[in-house]
């Protein structure tokens, strides 16, 4: 973390759990919603699920617990795992309040398999690419493989099979024009403090710095949060076979399938 006045500016986990404590106050907003903004994720996964036999999940990037409850009300066994604390914490809320009892835990990816007894028919992970570095994703590939069952599938999205090969410097552009470089939210006001959200982003290295730059007024006073998530290009579809070969998986491939406006959804599984 930096600070320069009343701008402090968190990178890493801490970014992370500014991101989430920041989502969390403003759950009145996306509260009513946040199974339609998961949508597309639901009905891919509904489509593949069946087909690999998955009763048990573990949801290891459960974030406040979206994807885990949809998971749960989808009829799955299902466990969700965060490296952030207060992430996990609020997940469990969430749950509580949508009528759920389910269990969530605060772990890192590399170290799942010591964390907990269980094990788990399939491992979903939709932040698997944003790894900064070969030997973590090293680590959190074997950590993740032993949290498996013998036969279990780890689910993970990413550059896939049939993956184009264009250099780093156009996909960083091509993302960058998708997503958008700038974006201003409505302010969110509750017990007395009000939120702005300003997302800026820019390329930074290997990928795409997305800055949330939070505003926040309370009690005649104001400060900035910057929250700087990086959204990375660094592994390629070949990266992710050899790490995940060498951490033991025996079997590595890409699944088309189909959101819930019928366009492609590609999943990438890896087979214990």
């Amino acid at each position: 973390m930096s600070s320069t006045g009343a701008v402090s500016i968190f990178t890493g986990e801490k970014a992370w759990e500014v991101l989430w404590k920041w989502t969390w106050f403003e759950r009145a907003r996306w509260k009513p919603f946040f199974r339609q903004m998961k949508a597309g994720t639901r009905c891919g996964l509904s489509l593949l699920l069946p087909k690999l036999g998955v009763r048990s999940i573990l949801d290891c990037s459960c974030g406040v617990g979206w994807k885990t409850i949809i998971l749960a009300e989808m009829g799955y066994q299902v466990e969700g795992s965060d490296g952030c604390g207060f992430a996990v914490r609020c997940a469990s809320q969430l749950a509580r309040e949508e009528g759920l009892h389910l269990k969530f835990f605060d772990a890192r990816w590399e170290d799942l398999g010591k964390m907990r007894p269980e094990r788990y028919d399939c491992v979903y992970n939709d932040a698997f690419a944003w790894v900064p570095t070969r030997r973590a994703l090293a680590a959190s590939a074997m950590g993740i493989r032993s949290a498996l069952k013998d036969g279990g599938s780890f689910i993970f999205v990413g550059a896939h099979q049939w993956s184009r090969k264009v250099s780093r410097e156009r996909l960083i552009d091509r993302m960058l024009n998708q997503m958008g470089r700038f974006q201003l939210l409505q302010p969110f006001n509750r017990g007395g403090t009000k939120m702005t959200l300003l997302k800026l982003r820019e390329r930074d290295g290997e990928g795409i710095a997305d800055n949330h730059v939070f505003l926040i007024e309370e009690r005649g006073w104001a400060r900035v949060e910057v929250a700087k998530i990086m959204d990375l290009c660094t592994w390629s579809w070949q990266d992710y076979v050899d790490v995940l070969s060498r951490s033991g998986f025996r079997k590595i491939y890409s699944v088309r399938s189909r959101n819930h406006k019928g366009k492609p959804y590609i999943f990438n599984v890896a087979e214990k």
